[in-house]
C-alpha cells in the first residue's frame, strides 16, 4: 500500500532579526527593506580530509508602514492534498473535513476582497494531480484542477469524500511553473496543504531495455510504501513494469531532492510558497516543507484542527495587501569553487554559483508589515584554508512605488584554519504547547495561560577538535537569546532534555543588553576535551517563553553563544537560525461563536466549530485601533468586547446596539423611563461592528404602533407626532457582530400636545396709543406644555402679555406658535386706528437757554404742546440764526438735536409738522463749561 501523504499549506515567513548586526538601509522613506549579514563565527577549522563548514547568517527586515498604496494583482494557487491519509482523524475530526473548512474560509475571504485582475487556481493532488469523480445525488462532481473562485467553491464541499492515493509534491507544483508567466506584474502565491511527506514522484528519464533498440525517454516512477519498502520503476513499450531500484533511502532522497528543486524553480520565478504540515509532529517531514517554503521567501507552519483555519486566515489576509518581494544574493564565483553552498540550504544556487535568498513581505494598510523579518542561515563549505572575504552581497527589490532598489553590503571576512578553538554545531527549534503549535498560540481573553506560551529548544554539539593531542576545558558558557517585542520569559527554569551532567543548575533570566531585552542562559558546568573527544557530545534544553499580545508569524532572533576555551581564550559564535515561528491571536471562545483578535487590531467573529468567518472589523470600524491586541474581555452583560492593546490603550466593539432618546426641540437627553412634554426622537449611539449590519425599529405607544422599519443608523428617527402617553422604542440588528436578535427596549412618557389655539377678539382693533386685551384658548386644556411664542409682525403694534398696544396707524399680525412640538401656528389680524387730535399751540419751556460748549441735546423735551394729547407732535423744521454757534441735527428717527459748537448766541426757531403756521423761537447762549451758568429761575436764563 502506498505511504499516505501529509496536508500542508504554504505560508508567509515572519522572522525576527539578530541583534548587534551591521545593517544596511535599503531606503530612507516609506516602506523599505533593511538587511544585515554576519558570519556565525570569525574562524572555522579545516579538517585534513574534508571541507571546513561555516555559515553566513542573513537577516532581512521590512521597515515603514503602507498608508494608501494599492496592492498589485495576485495569482493564488491552492495546492491541496487529497491523499488517503486525509481520511484519518486528527484531534477528533477528519483531516479532510478540517481542511475543507479552512479552504472554504479562504475562498470566502478572497470572494469578498478580490480585484478585477486577480486569479485563483485549485490544484488537488494525491499520487499525481487529482482527477476524481465524486458521485452525489445532486450530480457528479469532479475533483480536478480548477480556476476561478466560483468553480473552486463548488468543489470544496466534496473534498472530504475524495481522500485516496499517495502524496506527490513535485507534479502539482511543477504544473504551476508550466502555466504561469514570470514576466507578469502579478504577485504569485502558493498555499500548499498536506498531511504527510512525499511518497510519489514521476520523473522523465532516459532508459534502455530490451523492448526497444535504442534508449528513450519515459516516465520513471518513484514510490515509497508504508512497510518501508520502495520501488523505482517504469512501464516499457511492451507494457511491462521494469524495476530499476528498491533502495528506500536512495528513492526517498530523490523524491525529496526533486521537491526541493521544484521549490528552487518557484523561487526563481518569484512565486512565494507557504506550507502547512497538517499532522502530528513527527508524522510529516516538517524540515523539508520548511526548506521548500523558505527557498521561495515563504515559510512552513504546523497546523492542527484547532489552528488550521486560523493559519489559512492569517496567510490569505497577507495576500490582500501591498507587498515587497526581492532577494539577497551572495556571489561565490570569485572563490573558483573553493566556497560552496551546502546541500539543504534555504536558498537556491544558480549556474554562476550565486546564492539567492528570496523574501516576500506584505504591508497591510496602516499596520506593521508581515512577516516582521526573515532570518536565514546560509551553510557554506570551504575546501581550503585561508582568508575569505565576501564582498559581493547584494539586496535587491522593487518598492511599492515600482522603483528598483539595489544595495550592497559591506564585506564580510572569515578565516579558515587548521586549528581553532573547539566550537559548537547547533539547532534551535520553536516548540508549541500541548494545545497549539508555536505558529498558532492562543491567548484566552486577557489571561496568560499555557496556551499562549511556547518553548525554544536548543541542541548543541561540541565539535572542531581535530588536534588529537590537545586537551582543555570549555567553561563559562552563556547563551544570549534576544527577545522580539511582546515576548517575555515565563520563568527561570531551564528544562533539561539531554546532557544533565553539564546542564544541572543552569538558569535563565531576562536582562537588558545594549538596550535590548535578552534571555541570558547560564550553564555553570564545564566541558573537558582530550584525545580528540569531549566529555559531553551533546546537550539539549529548552526555555519557556510567552507571547503577551497578538503577533504575526515571528521567528526568534539569532542567539549568541559566549564561552571560554582554556587554550584559545574568550570565544563567541551565533547559533543557527531557529526553525518555526511564533504567531499568536487573542480569543474569546463561545459555544456557538468565538471572537479572534490579531496583530493588526482586526477582530473576527467566527463559528466556533468550523472557524468560518461570520464578520470582521476593518479600518472604518469605530472605537478600535490598528495596534496588536493584548487582551479581549466581554463587558456589559456580554454585549461589548473591551479590547486592550499592546500599549494598554482600550478599544470597544459593540455586539448589541444602543440608542438614546431626546426632545426634538431642545435636544435634551431623555433617560429610559423619563417623561417629556414635547415631541421626541432617538438616534443610535453604539454601532454594531462588521459589514452589512441591518437596523430596524418598532415604536409602540398608547395611541399607535409602527411596523418593524429598516433605517440608517446615522439617521435621527422621530417618534410620530400622534404618539403620546407611554411610548416604547425597540431597536434590533442582524448581521455583523450582532450577538442575538433580541431588541433593545427603552421607554418614555410623552404628555398630550396642543391640538388647537383660538384668539378672541379676532381681529383685534386698537387705537394708536391705547391698549386692548385679548384671550387665548388652548385645546386640550390639559396639555402639559401650554407655553406659547407670541409676537407682532411689524412695529405698528406691540405686545405685553395678553395686551396689544397700538403704536401707529396701520395693520399688523399677532403670531402665535406652540412650543410643545405640535407645530400649531395662528395668525390674528391687528387693526391700529389713529383718531386725530389737532395741535393748537407749541412753545419752548423758556425764552432763553444756556448751553455749554460741546453740548449735544434734543429739542423735543423742552417744548410744550397744546393740547398735550395732540396726535402729531413732530417738528417739520428747526432753524438756527447762527449755524456756526449752534448746529441743527436731524437724526434718522426724526428727532431734532442741537450741537453747541462755538461760544456765542443763536436764535432757534421751531416749526410744527401738524401746522407749519405754529412756530416759536428761543435764544440759546453757548458758554465755556467753567463759566458756571448754574440753575435758573422762571425770570432768568435757563441752563440746559
Amino acid at each position: 500500500m502506498l505511504r499516505k501523504a501529509i496536508f500542508v499549506v504554504t505560508f508567509l515567513f515572519v522572522l525576527f532579526l539578530p541583534f548587534q548586526l551591521h545593517r544596511i538601509s535599503a531606503a530612507t522613506s516609506g516602506p523599505y527593506i533593511d538587511f544585515s549579514v554576519q558570519p556565525s563565527a570569525k574562524e572555522y577549522i579545516k579538517p585534513v580530509n574534508s571541507d571546513a563548514e561555516g555559515r553566513l547568517d542573513i537577516s532581512i527586515t521590512p521597515k515603514g508602514m503602507a498608508t494608501n498604496e494599492q496592492r498589485q494583482p495576485i495569482e493564488v494557487y491552492f495546492v491541496h492534498d487529497t491523499s488517503g491519509s486525509m481520511a484519518d482523524n486528527f484531534n477528533g475530526a477528519m483531516k479532510a473535513t478540517s481542511a475543507e473548512n479552512a479552504l472554504s474560509t479562504a475562498v470566502d475571504f478572497f470572494s469578498n476582497n478580490s480585484q478585477s485582475n486577480d486569479s485563483y487556481h485549485f490544484i488537488p493532488f494525491d499520487s499525481d494531480i487529482s482527477r476524481k469523480v465524486i458521485y452525489s445525488r445532486y450530480g457528479n462532481v469532479v475533483i480536478q484542477p480548477s480556476e476561478g473562485l466560483a468553480n473552486i467553491k463548488s468543489i470544496v464541499p466534496y473534498l472530504d469524500s475524495a481522500s485516496n492515493g499517495g502524496t506527490n509534491y513535485t507534479q502539482p507544483l511543477q504544473s504551476i511553473l508550466d502555466q504561469t508567466s514570470p514576466v507578469t506584474k502579478t504577485k504569485k502565491y502558493v498555499i500548499l496543504l498536506t498531511d504527510g511527506e512525499p511518497t510519489i514522484l514521476k520523473k522523465t528519464e532516459l532508459v534502455s531495455d530490451n523492448s526497444y533498440k535504442t534508449p528513450y525517454y519515459t516516465t520513471v516512477n518513484y514510490e515509497l510504501y508504508t512497510n518501508h519498502t520502495a520501488k523505482r520503476f517504469y512501464n516499457n513499450k511492451k507494457g511491462s513494469s521494469v524495476v530499476l531500484d528498491t533502495n528506500y533511502t536512495r528513492i526517498q532522497s530523490t523524491i525529496n531532492s526533486e521537491a526541493l528543486n521544484t521549490a528552487d524553480s518557484l523561487g526563481a520565478n518569484k512565486i512565494t510558497m507557504y506550507s502547512i504540515a497538517f499532522a502530528k509532529p513527527g508524522d510529516v517531514n516538517y524540515q523539508l516543507l520548511d526548506s521548500m517554503a523558505k527557498k521561495t521567501g515563504g515559510f512552513a507552519a504546523q497546523g492542527n484542527t484547532n489552528s488550521l483555519t486560523s493559519l489559512f486566515t492569517g496567510i490569505t489576509s497577507q495576500f490582500d495587501a501591498p507587498a515587497i518581494n526581492g532577494e539577497v544574493t551572495v556571489d561565490l564565483s570569485k572563490f573558483n569553487g573553493k566556497v560552496k553552498v551546502k546541500d539543504g540550504a534555504n536558498a537556491f544556487v544558480d549556474s554562476n554559483n550565486i546564492a539567492h535568498i528570496i523574501f516576500n513581505f506584505s504591508y497591510p494598510i496602516n499596520s506593521n508589515p508581515s512577516p516582521n523579518g526573515i532570518n536565514v542561515s546560509l551553510p557554506l563549505t570551504f575546501s581550503q584554508e585561508g582568508t575569505y572575504t565576501f564582498d559581493d552581497i547584494n539586496l535587491s527589490y522593487t518598492d511599492l512605488n515600482g522603483k528598483q532598489v539595489e544595495k550592497k553590503h559591506v564585506p564580510v571576512t572569515v578565516d579558515v584554519k587548521k586549528d581553532v578553538a573547539p566550537t559548537f554545531s547547533s539547532a534551535v527549534e520553536l516548540v508549541g504547547n500541548q494545545f497549539f503549535p508555536p505558529e498558532s498560540l492562543v491567548k484566552l481573553g486577557s489571561t496568560n495561560t499555557e496556551r499562549n506560551q511556547f518553548f525554544v529548544k536548543y541542541t548543541l554539539n561540541p565539535t572542531g577538535l581535530l588536534n588529537l593531542t590537545a586537551s582543555g576545558t570549555i567553561s563559562g558558557m552563556k547563551i544570549y537569546q534576544p527577545l522580539p517585542v511582546g515576548i517575555t520569559l515565563v520563568n527561570s527554569q531551564v528544562n533539561i532534555l539531554s546532557g544533565a551532567s553539564i546542564l544541572t543548575g543552569a538558569t535563565a533570566q531576562e536582562i537588558n543588553q545594549n538596550g535590548q531585552r535578552v534571555v541570558q542562559i547560564t550553564i555553570p558546568k564545564s566541558i573537558t576535551y582530550a584525545l580528540g573527544s569531549f566529555s559531553t557530545n551533546e546537550f539539549s534544553f529548552s526555555i519557556n517563553l510567552q507571547a503577551n499580545w497578538a503577533m504575526s508569524y515571528t521567528a526568534m532572533p539569532i542567539a549568541n553563544l559566549q564561552y571560554n576555551d582554556s587554550r584559545f581564550g574568550s570565544q563567541q559564535l551565533s547559533l543557527s537560525a531557529s526553525t518555526g515561528m511564533v504567531g499568536m491571536k487573542v480569543h474569546i471562545d463561545g459555544s456557538d461563536y468565538s471572537f479572534i483578535g490579531d496583530y493588526g487590531g482586526k477582530v473576527q467573529k467566527v463559528v466556533s466549530n468550523t472557524q468560518a468567518v461570520i464578520a470582521e472589523t476593518d479600518q472604518k470600524t469605530p472605537n478600535i485601533s490598528n495596534k496588536p491586541i493584548m487582551g479581549m474581555d466581554l463587558k456589559n452583560n456580554n454585549q461589548t468586547i473591551e479590547i486592550t492593546y499592546s500599549d494598554n490603550t482600550k478599544g470597544y466593539i459593540y455586539l448589541k446596539t444602543d440608542f438614546q432618546m431626546s426632545e426634538t426641540a431642545t435636544g435634551k437627553i431623555l433617560p429610559d423611563g423619563s417623561s417629556t412634554s414635547g415631541s421626541a426622537q432617538f438616534n443610535i449611539t453604539n454601532l454594531v461592528a462588521g459589514k452589512n449590519v441591518a437596523y430596524e425599529y418598532k415604536i409602540i405607544s398608547d395611541t399607535g404602533t409602527t411596523n418593524w422599519t429598516s433605517f440608517n443608523p446615522s439617521d435621527t428617527i422621530p417618534i410620530p407626532a400622534n404618539f403620546y402617553g407611554n411610548v416604547e422604542v425597540d431597536v434590533r440588528t442582524t448581521g455583523g457582530f450582532t450577538s442575538d436578535p433580541e431588541a433593545v427596549k427603552k421607554f418614555i412618557f410623552i404628555n398630550k400636545k396642543i391640538t388647537s389655539i383660538t384668539v378672541t377678539p379676532n381681529p383685534i382693533e386698537v387705537n394708536v396709543g391705547t391698549s386692548v386685551n385679548f384671550t387665548v384658548t388652548i385645546v386640550p386644556n390639559d396639555a402639559l406644555n401650554m407655553n406659547l411664542n407670541m409676537s407682532i409682525s411689524n412695529s405698528n403694534a406691540s405686545i405685553n402679555g395678553n395686551s396689544i398696544l397700538g403704536v401707529r396707524e396701520g395693520t399688523a399680525k399677532l403670531i402665535i406658535n406652540s412650543t410643545d412640538g405640535s407645530n400649531i401656528h395662528v395668525e390674528v389680524p391687528i387693526i391700529v386706528k389713529n383718531p386725530y387730535v389737532k395741535l393748537l399751540d407749541m412753545r419752548f419751556t423758556k425764552a432763553k437757554y444756556t448751553l455749554l460748549l460741546g453740548d449735544n441735546i434734543p429739542i423735543l423735551p423742552n417744548i410744550l404742546f397744546t393740547p398735550d394729547n395732540a396726535t402729531n407732535k413732530w417738528l417739520r423744521d428747526v432753524t438756527s440764526s447762527s449755524n456756526s454757534v449752534i448746529q441743527i441735527v436731524k437724526k434718522a428717527d426724526g428727532t431734532w438735536w442741537l450741537q453747541a459748537n462755538k461760544l456765542g448766541y443763536s436764535t432757534i426757531k421751531i416749526i410744527s409738522d401738524d401746522n407749519p403756521a405754529i412756530t416759536d423761537t428761543a435764544v440759546f447762549e453757548v458758554v465755556q463749561p467753567n463759566n458756571g451758568g448754574g440753575g435758573s429761575t422762571d425770570d432768568s436764563d435757563g441752563k440746559w
